[in-house]
């Protein structure tokens, strides 16, 4: 019994020390809370920069979370949803005109620009409802007003490569205006 009392008083104290030392909570409530920022993900952890390649077969998962406050307050809103556009950066001025290569310390690249007419940009989930992609099986054409927590991008058909994309999640719901915005590079390298 003494034992099980001290594993017990051990795994609470590692929680409460886990917790203490930064890092991410969940926020409770509804659609309608607030976010004060939009992370991006690729499935398994935050990146700032996706990377598709021209001729791939699959798109690329890109997930927004919503979250509040910052540092060790930060929460993560969980049931956050988001409306997402897509556009090319077509200039060498555009604020995602670069973009990194590598692990630090990091060099950063320029965004190639687009050499041929600017075609649709497929906006992607997974199933659903809209119309059925004819490049990539099992996936839909996300709705212009749809909202979702994640989606998928690739290639622009008959689009020549390397280009890049911004990817946007406007957050739906709540009195804020989180809108954040990512780097898609479409190239066979980065």
């Amino acid at each position: 019994m003494r034992r099980l009392a001290l594993s017990v008083l051990a795994a609470c104290g590692l929680a409460f020390v886990s917790a203490c030392a930064g890092g991410t909570g969940f926020a409770g409530g509804g659609a309608g809370d607030s976010v004060d920022a939009v992370v991006f993900q690729n499935g398994s952890s935050q990146t700032n920069d996706f990377f598709v390649a021209p001729g791939g077969t699959s798109p690329a998962l890109v997930s927004a979370i919503g979250t509040k406050n910052s540092g060790i307050t930060q929460t993560v809103v969980p049931d956050a949803n988001f409306i997402w556009k897509a556009r090319y950066v077509t200039s060498s001025t555009d604020q995602y005109a670069n973009y990194v290569v590598g692990p630090a310390p990091s060099t950063f690249k320029q965004c190639p620009l687009p050499t041929s007419a600017l075609r649709p940009i497929p906006i992607l989930v997974r199933g659903g409802t809209g119309a059925a992609s004819t490049l990539y099986n099992g996936f839909t054409q996300l709705g212009p007003q749809t909202p979702a927590r994640e989606v998928y991008v690739g290639p622009a058909p008959g689009m020549t490569a390397p280009y890049c994309l911004v990817l946007e999640a406007d957050h739906v719901g709540g009195s804020d205006n989180a809108i954040g915005q990512v780097l898609v590079v479409v190239s066979s390298s980065p």
